[in-house]
């Protein structure tokens, strides 16, 4: 009786990662879809903090502006402003929250032992103050582990997503992340 028990609870399990697994694949394939139809979507912690965020169908810097601006490139997420801050969760010590520096710790896969491990890692941060431009290029873990390039602007508390891009390897430097934009091999939404 009890191996049967066992089994039970052993198939139920699996039942249950498949089920899971099937779910995320499911939820990652919508975004691809309604990010490729320039429509509002939900956004996983994996992007941002979960929320509605829309991203214009035209942004409102053209992407002549974006790839010429000069930037200053910085390496630590205690550097960003408070607006970024608060729109990738850092600092605020909810589960699976935050952003580590480059090259600093963070959990690249679905399975946690310890959810205050951020789920996203900067590789690139970068300001044009003339343009009111920041790129953020951080890698994020998950089911579906990537690299991702948003492209935001800040006007008081406000932070207002205007690119987003993924990208299947990092960038070097802002430099060629300027250029995988310019080729077209990062596009936004």
């Amino acid at each position: 009786m009890r191996n049967g028990s066992l089994a039970f609870v052993v198939a139920l399990s699996l039942f249950a990662i498949a089920a899971f697994i099937r779910l995320s694949h499911r939820k990652s394939t919508e975004l691809n879809t309604a990010a490729r139809n320039n429509s509002n979507f939900e956004i996983s912690v994996a992007i941002a903090p979960a929320g509605k965020v829309a991203f214009p169908k035209t942004p409102s810097v053209p992407k002549e502006n974006i790839i010429s601006a000069d930037y200053e490139t910085l390496t630590d997420v205690d550097l960003l402003p408070d607006a970024l801050k608060r729109f990738y969760g850092i600092g605020n010590n909810s589960p699976f929250s935050g952003m580590s520096n480059p090259g600093g710790v963070f959990n690249e896969s679905d399975v946690t032992t310890d959810n205050k491990i951020p789920r996203m890692r900067l590789v690139i941060a970068a300001v044009s103050r003339s343009e009111n431009l920041w790129i953020i290029h951080y890698e994020f873990g998950g089911y579906t582990h990537g690299y991702n390039v948003a492209v935001l602007t800040i006007s008081g508390s406000l932070t207002q997503p205007i690119w987003l891009c993924r990208l299947t390897r990092p960038a070097a430097n802002i430099d060629g992340l300027l250029g995988t934009m310019r080729s077209g091999a990062c596009v936004a939404p």
